[in-house]
């Protein structure tokens, strides 16, 4: 074996390749491709991974949960000019009779600006029926 210049161990000799793992209870190691870890299989479908903390589980979470906002609602940012809202406009966001998407596209807003405008009429409605 030796070593290779990101620090891992490399088999290259097929002697050595043909041996029994360096762990007897280790069947083979894996790297993940989605990520940069490298976790190791352990016989019997058990995995080899260590548990994570729940607050690191929870930072991962958040950090995967802005990354999918961001690619949802950086679709339509900024791409269409500000202007009034119509009324024509204020009653298809209320009706929410096609997807917010398709209805970005027709009335030229943003999905954050179509979600935020029907949030805000819903209020006006709840404050004014009180």
């Amino acid at each position: 074996m030796t070593e290779s210049p990101h620090g891992g161990i490399t088999q290259n000799d097929p002697a050595v390749a043909q041996s029994e793992p360096p762990f007897h209870n280790v069947s083979l190691i894996r790297m993940a491709k989605t990520t940069h870890r490298c976790f190791v299989v352990l016989k019997g479908n058990k995995m080899g991974r260590k548990k994570l903390p729940p607050e690191v589980k929870a930072e991962n979470y958040r950090r995967q949960k802005r990354m999918s906002h961001k690619r949802y609602y950086g679709k339509t940012a900024n791409l269409y000019p500000r202007h009034a809202w119509t009324e024509e406009e204020e009653r298809l966001v209320m009706e929410h009779s096609i997807p917010d998407s398709e209805l970005s596209e027709k009335i030229g807003r943003s999905l954050k600006g179509i979600q935020e405008k029907r949030r805000r009429l819903k209020n006006a409605e709840a404050e004014k029926g009180e």
